[in-house]
């Protein structure tokens, strides 16, 4: 008592010594042993339940040690591995009877791991897992460890082991020091020796999975920057590496069984935007490759793990930004990985989330839909009014499979991401039900047209949606002949709901260029896809049912209600400046569209097109502009002269101030100026006008327009003025208003029989002849323009003569203009020669323009040419070189690759790979490189099988490319194969692309697919001698140089052909072209001499000679007659031992068959 007396007056009276001492909590860091030995190891680690802390300093020591074995990068230490060998060996079970003796393992660490956990020794319990987990990632890279590592995963899976793991990762959420080493530990154990005890681990799930989806949840701390995140991840780093490596290791059924889990799932993609770069892509990748890749797991197994909110937790990564300090590079990374995930899983078939669709049919719940069209009424409405008795506006709802896919598109943001907007239209093109339902429940987005890169945005993916293609045949597992999509369902891919009549027209009054240069754009295309649907449907319509016929009026009525009236759209038409020349294309390209597609709205609008005709032929004429808008002049008038030829306002004859000349005249006169691209499409429309009034007469082997055409062609070099284009255009207006009288004039020449019997006559002809007197006697005609007039007179009444006219009516009307001549010494001397002439006219121009309606009309083959082509006396073309088009190689670096392949420039292209210049050869190589670049990334239709093509073309030519030319047949079969590519309804569409699909160079020396043609039935019944005729114009263009004669010698060709003319049912058309092909052999330098040496010409010519009736025997004629000119003499006659002039000339006398024998 006394002492504490004492010592509380001491404290009394020293007042600062009453003050607490401040203790020093702070964990000193034991200082780490070296290893030396491995005995010094089994000292370190041996169990002490006396001293916690010295059994720390040993594991710490240990640690330190595996660490330096585990350095990466780092020189192996060959010691220290022994040294851990060496301990490793002495740690196994001593006892050989032990029966457990594989499951146990490391005992002194699984001890202290066990005492650790029953005295709550939080240091060691994070320390030994740890210890363990380091262990297993060091020997797991060195298989003479895998023994060793094999023991102590087993000796971790016991079920004491997987308590105290069990208990560590369900540790309160503030102890990560705890949690992370045993997920790391669990981690390592799956992933060793590439998941060999995985299956075991999954066993186990209810201690190996325990809390996994509360780790999930524990990301790290946003004040941690990279370095630290490294250093040391978080709980939810190492649970999502542990997730990963049971979804890469674990089996089919694990696998399975684990995408289930919901929780898990939800936790791990619900804070995906919070991880590091390098997590997100690991993320991704695990589950490309392991999941939705992985062929063992069902489908249905794959779409348990994704759903409408797993797929919008993805797209937030669209979004990413990771952390201020990382790589901008490695952020895009993420965004690009992000990008191709979402689009393999929601347009994959095979990812499990994309299910099987009907495309424009709604899915049916109860019955079929056969079953439910059996089952109707036939006095029913029928499905385009009410489509499987759902509701017309679809407000409610609209049935769909892909449910998940509906309801994430709805999440996604066309207007403000081109990703989203290339996602959401891959998803239509893989699903095309979603697209109705997409812009039907799309109902927030206001579309008012105004210039906003919001509005821009969406309006660019409305655009590219109207563009995607028609589903064939308009769904899958429909038979389109039993009845028709419903019509509100199929106008929302050709017209969507946002896209109605009153933003549209408000789109063009608007005062931005832009906005109404987009509402044209997307308007023409709809008009586009319209046409395209009504065209399949009319195709898939029977003569049982109406229901086809119904739904197309009733889809082209719903069309109209959608689209802006034309009296909406002239005002803006007509507003355009005359400069503006690419709008002014456009809206002419819109109205046509207009008149093609929906005429009855065209038609209630009173629209003078003359006028409009008129200047843009005036511009035509007088075009003096830049290359590109001379083009875009053309496509006007090209479009204006579509919309005049259904306008019922058109006034061809009349001459509109202050032009002197009528439309129809000014389209003649166009054949003489650089408007050749319209060549083909001007004389269709001609046509069609000369025949619809009775002007000209109706076509035959060649038409009386094709002579008019190709006489004013034929007049372009003389230096005439427009005084013969107006007398045409005078004669023109005097017979429209009144051609019954020419008619009966006519009739008066035709009175007698040998008239009758020799042909009908043109009744512009007899105009012609009665003007021209009257014409010419006008004062103001200089006498050059009436000598003209007469040239150009003579010259037609010529060219009538060969294309089907009367010989004897145009012979009056010769002698008639001559005695109408009298003292006018010149024209009757004119007169007077064309009516003695003799000389066949040429028609090569007008022969070229009637292809370009095949081609395209601005596939120009070249300039044409003023002398006709060497021809042999049957008419069949020489082997000349071939014309080749350099402007093509410059025109396509200007055009759109999509218009470039239809417009037939790239096939030009290819031809200029046979160019005898190097230069030539190496620019055509280089853009055909480019146009593969620009189709891979572009959105046209067939670009994979033109992509496909056109590689090849240049793998193959590449190679020798240095050298010597491209092959003829190889560039022609090239440029032929592309038609057929763009044209998938084409009988030879299948076999060209097994074609393609074999090999990626072709056989220089071999003619393509010849084979399979003449060799093999067609894919489609009946069309073997369209198949034939197809490669038979290959192998004909294809044969223009010695090289291509050798190449065809060594592949037979031409003895495959001539054996088809054996055949009873060859068609007549076949046997021409066969005679063709050996006439342009004969062409050829050698060529006669290897086809009677090489080819067994003579003994078919014989067996040809020897039927009667089975060949054309002035076609042999003609043939023999060549061959034996141009031979070598000395090597036929040694061949056949001085016996082939004999048999040639039994040929050329048309001796009887019988002295061949």
């Amino acid at each position: 008592m006394s002492k504490r007396l004492e010592a509380l007056a001491a404290i009394d009276s020293n007042p600062q010594s009453s003050k607490r001492r401040k203790l020093d909590t702070k964990v000193k860091t034991p200082k780490v042993e070296e290893v030396t030995s491995a005995a010094k190891l089994r000292q370190l680690l041996r169990s002490q339940q006396d001293s916690v802390a010295e059994y720390r300093h040993g594991v710490q020591s240990f640690r330190a040690f595996l660490k330096s074995i585990a350095k990466q990068g780092g020189p192996s230490n060959p010691a220290k591995e022994a040294i851990l060998r060496e301990y490793l060996e002495s740690q196994k079970p001593r006892s050989e009877n032990d029966q457990d003796q594989d499951d146990l393992f490391l005992t002194d660490l699984v001890q202290a791991w066990s005492f650790a956990s029953f005295n709550h020794e939080d240091s060691l319990l994070a320390a030994i897992p740890a210890s363990l987990a380091l262990l297993l990632e060091t020997i797991s890279t060195k298989i003479d460890f895998r023994e060793y590592g094999t023991r102590l995963c087993k000796t971790l899976l016991n079920v004491p082991q997987l308590k105290l793991i069990a208990r560590g990762v369900s540790s309160n959420s503030s102890k990560d020091y705890l949690i992370s080493p045993c997920i790391w530990l669990l981690t390592e154990i799956v992933s060793f020796d590439g998941g060999v005890l995985a299956r075991r681990l999954y066993s186990h799930r209810e201690f190996t999975f325990k809390s996994l989806a509360k780790n999930l949840g524990l990301r790290a701390a946003p004040a941690y920057d990279e370095g630290e995140r490294r250093r040391k991840p978080s709980v939810r780093t190492n649970a999502v590496r542990y997730l990963l490596a049971n979804l890469k290791y674990q089996d089919a059924d694990s696998k399975g069984n684990l995408v289930g889990y919901r929780d898990i799932i939800s936790a791990l993609l619900k804070d995906l935007q919070y991880d590091v770069p390098e997590l997100v892509i690991n993320v991704l990748h695990t589950l490309r490759d392991s999941i939705f890749l992985d062929k063992t797991l069902s489908q249905h197994d794959k779409s348990r793990l994704l759903s409408d909110w797993s797929l919008k937790r993805i797209a937030t990564l669209y979004d990413y930004d990771g952390f201020p300090n990382y790589n901008p590079d490695i952020k895009a990374r993420v965004v690009d990985q992000v990008h191709s995930f979402l689009m393999l899983v929601c347009t994959s078939p095979s990812a499990g989330v994309l299910q099987h669709q009907n495309g424009w049919y709604p899915a049916e719940k109860d019955k079929s839909l056969q079953q439910r069209d059996a089952e109707r009424d036939e006095d029913s409405v029928h499905c385009g009014t009410r489509p499987l008795d759902l509701p017309n506006n679809f407000s409610s709802r609209f049935p769909v499979r892909n449910k998940t896919l509906a309801a994430f598109a709805q999440s996604l943001r066309p207007y403000a991401s081109s990703r989203h907007s290339e996602l959401l239209l891959a998803m239509f093109k893989a699903a095309p039900e979603l697209v109705a339902d997409y812009f039907n429940k799309m109902q927030s987005f206001s579309y008012d047209p105004k210039l906003s890169m919001t509005w821009l945005g969406y309006s660019a993916f409305i655009f590219s949606s109207i563009q995607l293609p028609v589903p064939g045949p308009f769904g899958q597992g429909i038979n389109p002949d039993q009845r028709p999509p419903p019509v509100l369902v199929v106008i929302e891919s050709i017209l969507p709901q946002p896209l109605n009549q009153k933003a549209l027209t408000r789109c063009f009054n608007q005062n931005s260029a832009l906005v109404s240069l987009f509402a044209i754009r997307v308007l023409t295309v709809a008009f586009q896809k319209l046409q395209t649907t009504l065209r399949l449907f009319r195709s898939a319509s029977s003569h049982e049912s109406d229901s086809w016929h119904d739904a197309i009026h009733q889809l082209r009525d719903e069309f109209c209600r959608r689209c802006p009236t034309l009296k909406d759209i002239i005002p803006a038409f007509r507003s355009v400046p005359e400069e503006n020349i690419l709008q002014r294309e456009s809206f002419a390209r819109l109205l046509a569209a207009y008149y093609e597609a929906v005429p009855q709205l065209a038609l209630e609008e009173r629209f003078d097109i003359s006028v409009v005709v008129s200047r843009a032929l005036k511009d035509a004429e007088s075009a003096k502009g830049s290359a590109d808008d001379d083009m875009f002049r053309l496509l006007e008038l090209k479009h204006l002269l579509l919309v005049a030829q259904h306008s019922p306002s058109m006034r061809w004859w009349n001459r509109p101030e202050p032009t002197r000349l009528s439309p129809f005249t000014t389209m003649l006169k166009l054949f003489n100026r650089h408007c050749r691209p319209l060549w083909g499409f001007m004389k269709r429309v001609l046509e069609n006008i000369a025949h619809e009034v009775g002007l000209l007469q109706g076509p035959k082997n060649k038409s009386t327009l094709l002579a008019l055409i190709t006489s004013f062609l034929d007049c372009k070099h003389t230096s005439h003025s427009n005084s013969t284009y107006e007398f045409v255009d005078h004669c023109i207006r005097q017979f429209i208003p009144k051609p019954v009288k020419y008619h009966d004039e006519f009739i008066l020449h035709t009175s007698h029989e040998a008239d009758q019997a020799d042909g009908p006559a043109s009744l512009f002809l007899f105009v012609l002849v009665e003007q021209w007197p009257f014409f010419t006697a006008n004062e103001t005609l200089s006498n050059e323009d009436k000598l003209q007039i007469s040239r150009w007179l003579a010259m037609f009444l010529d060219y009538c003569r060969h294309v089907g006219e009367s010989r004897l009516i145009i012979s009056k009307l010769f002698h008639r203009l001559m005695m109408m001549a009298g003292e006018d010494k010149d024209s009757y001397n004119i007169f007077l020669e064309r009516l003695n002439s003799k000389q066949e006219p040429s028609f090569n121009h007008s022969l070229e323009i009637s292809e370009t309606k095949k081609r395209g009309i601005f596939d120009m083959t070249g300039p044409v040419q003023d002398h006709p082509a060497d021809t042999s006396d049957d008419g069949t073309t020489g082997a000349d070189v071939p014309d080749l088009d350099l402007k093509a190689i410059t025109r396509l670096l200007r055009k759109d690759v999509e218009q470039a392949v239809e417009d037939g420039d790239i096939g030009k292209v290819i031809m200029c790979l046979c160019s005898s210049e190097i230069g030539i050869r190496k620019q055509a190589l280089s853009n055909i490189a480019r146009c593969i670049a620009t189709l891979e990334s572009s959105k046209y239709a067939e670009k994979d099988m033109v992509t496909l093509l056109l590689q090849e073309i240049h793998h193959t030519a590449k190679e020798s490319i240095d050298s010597h030319s491209f092959p003829s047949y190889l560039s022609s079969f090239a440029v032929k194969a592309l038609q057929v590519e763009i044209n998938p309804q084409h009988w030879l569409y299948g076999k060209i692309n097994r074609f393609l699909h074999e090999r990626p160079i072709w056989d220089v020396g071999k003619v393509p697919l010849l084979q399979k043609v003449l060799l093999h039935p067609p894919d489609v019944d009946g069309a073997h001698y369209d198949e034939t005729r197809w490669m038979l114009e290959v192998v004909i263009d294809g044969l223009r140089t010695k090289t291509d004669l050798d190449a065809y010698r060594q592949s037979h060709v031409f003895e495959r052909f001539l054996a088809l003319t054996s055949s009873p049912y060859l068609a007549s058309d076949l046997s021409k072209e066969i005679n063709r092909l050996l006439c342009r052999a004969s062409y050829i330098e050698g060529g006669c001499t290897t086809l009677m040496t090489r080819t067994g010409l003579l003994s078919w010519m014989r067996a040809q000679r020897a039927v009667e009736g089975q060949y054309d025997v002035t076609s042999l004629q003609h043939l023999a007659t060549r061959m034996s000119k141009h031979w070598d003499h000395e090597r036929v006659e040694s061949w056949s031992g001085h016996t082939v002039n004999g048999y040639l000339s039994r040929i050329l006398d048309k001796c009887p068959p019988h002295i061949f024998e």
